[in-house]
């Protein structure tokens, strides 16, 4: 029998609590589904979990199917070009990875065959849709039958590109730019004409960066080629170029919108302003199906870019490399402040360092050669070995750290128990323009932003694995916020705790009660 869905109404807001699964007697009726497609032209897709081409026991298994997706599983190409698969399969509940024939699977689960093969968290229908009228009735149908909704371009925000039991908007298709040489916001006056891009959801940094560079023109970008402007822009992406124009959203002019109501509609400065202020940080896909977005635009700069690589030589020690870094690290605001944005990742072991920075709107070389001589004397003092370069241009440069910052996810640095020893990237491209919108205000008053993380795979057990996130958000976690102890100015006593909230890792629940973590 059917429930009647739950709705809650807290301060003028109606929320559903109850969707449907497919294991729900409310579930869609197969007449249902059929109608959904012929509404769509044909574009619904029932899906099927690629990795099923490897299980004996599926009636699609292809040995040279498998094959393929074994050379292809880690490359985020195929998984931009699949309707629901993500890169990461943890998110999809590893529950069809590529098999070998004896069982074990591409990421070292030897259990994996024997488990056998399912959807997991992956949508078992998603629409193609290649048009506004295809997200609305996606979106209406999802309303009507209490399913829940999932929207997926490229799937390198795994998380959000994969729901269990959800119908899902893949936009990958969405393709279209058209660039303004003046460009007035609807609703707007005149005066706020400027250059813009219009960019519909499908499209990814590498075709806008390739469009616009055929004009002399670029925007603010994230640094790989294969990654979705739209959710990147309005997930507070940022790039090579926002410490000169600002973060992804702060770019952003104007924004083409299906509402959850299934209503398109227009948002910028002057009409939906709320819509448009929460998307400029607050993530796109939390308002509505983003079908297009309007960003600024500039001529392309000149440029100068250096790049400082560093190995340890055999018998440093953990402490003394860690202490190397630290002593790069201090080194960012005095660049910064110079007008050097850049990346830099350190690891190990073998522990390595490589920093790429860049100056714009110069070819002197010798500029930036002389300002990260600092960084050079520092590691020649404490005897490791060093390589430098510098080179003036723009793409190129551009493609050479989207390499720096692809994943590796080779298995050199692992360490004895699987799990590898901790790694460290630091981003120095903060914008210090603040801009109204969602995002948060740290962005505009940071140095860098840090990210610490661990690697392993499926051969890891499942306590090991827990042991080293641990570690991560509690010891790691602990050394980076005493960079900034005066960060969590608002509740530094953590008195409005919640589970997943901010700061929330520096308690835990034991028996109903909360205590200090670490």
């Amino acid at each position: 029998m059917c429930k009647t869905p739950i709705l809650s109404t807290f301060i003028g807001v109606s929320s559903l609590i109850e969707v449907k699964g497919p294991s729900d007697p409310c579930w869609p009726t197969t007449e249902a589904w059929p109608s959904l497609n012929e509404t769509v032209s044909g574009r619904l897709i029932k899906t099927v979990p690629p990795g099923s081409v490897c299980y004996k026991s599926e009636p699609n298994c292809i040995e040279t199917s498998c094959g393929y997706l074994f050379k292809n599983w880690v490359n985020s190409e195929y998984h931009s070009s699949n309707p629901v698969t993500v890169l990461d399969p943890l998110w999809s509940n590893s529950s069809c990875t590529p098999v070998y024939p004896n069982g074990t699977s591409v990421s070292g689960d030897i259990n994996a065959g024997s488990k056998g093969c399912s959807l997991g968290n992956l949508s078992p229908f998603a629409v193609n849709a290649t048009t506004a009228q295809h997200v609305k009735a996606a979106i209406q149908f999802a309303s009507k039958h209490k399913v829940r909704l999932n929207i997926k371009n490229t799937g390198h925000n795994p998380e959000k590109s994969s729901a269990y039991g959800s119908l899902s908007i893949w936009t990958h298709h969405i393709k279209g730019l058209e660039i303004h040489d003046s460009f007035t916001p609807s609703d707007c006056s005149s005066h706020n004409m400027r250059r813009a891009v219009t960019i519909r959801a499908g499209i990814q940094d590498g075709e806008l960066l390739d469009h616009l560079a055929k004009h002399d023109l670029t925007t603010v970008t994230g640094t790989s080629s294969g990654v979705g402007v739209a959710g990147w822009a309005t997930g507070s992406g940022h790039g090579v170029l926002t410490g000169t124009y600002g973060m992804g959203v702060d770019n952003i002019i104007e924004a083409h919108i299906v509402t959850p109501r299934g209503e398109a509609v227009i948002a910028n400065d002057c009409q939906s302003k709320e819509l448009f202020w929460a998307i400029g940080g607050g993530g796109g896909g939390t308002f509505g199906v983003i079908l297009s977005l309007t960003m600024s635009i500039y001529t392309t700069p000149l440029m100068t870019t250096a790049t400082v690589s560093m190995t340890a030589r055999n018998g440093t020690s953990g402490k003394a490399w860690w202490k190397l870094v630290s002593s790069l690290h201090k080194q960012t605001t005095k660049l910064q402040d110079a007008g050097v944005m850049g990346y830099y990742n350190a690891g190990g072991s073998p522990y390595s360092f490589q920093y790429t920075m860049f100056q714009f709107n110069t070819t002197d070389t010798a500029s930036i050669k002389h300002l990260i001589g600092p960084l050079e004397q520092l590691i020649q003092m404490h005897n490791q070995t060093v390589e430098s370069s510098s080179m003036s241009s723009w793409l190129p440069v551009w493609s050479s750290i989207e390499n720096l910052l692809e994943p590796r996810g080779d298995a050199d640095s692992k360490s004895g128990d699987g799990v590898s020893d901790p790694s460290i990237s630091g981003t120095m491209t903060i914008s210090h323009k603040p801009v109204n919108n969602a995002l948060n205000p740290a962005w505009w008053d940071g140095t860098v932003h840090l990210i610490t993380s661990v690697q392993w795979d499926d051969t890891v057990p499942v306590l090991d694995a827990k042991r080293a996130i641990e570690a991560v958000i509690h010891n790691t976690g602990y050394a980076i916020r005493q960079l900034s102890p005066d960060s969590g100015t608002y509740d530094p006593s953590n008195l409005l705790w919640c589970r997943h909230c901010v700061g929330s890792e520096s308690l835990q629940k034991s028996n109903g009660s909360l205590g200090r973590a670490f």
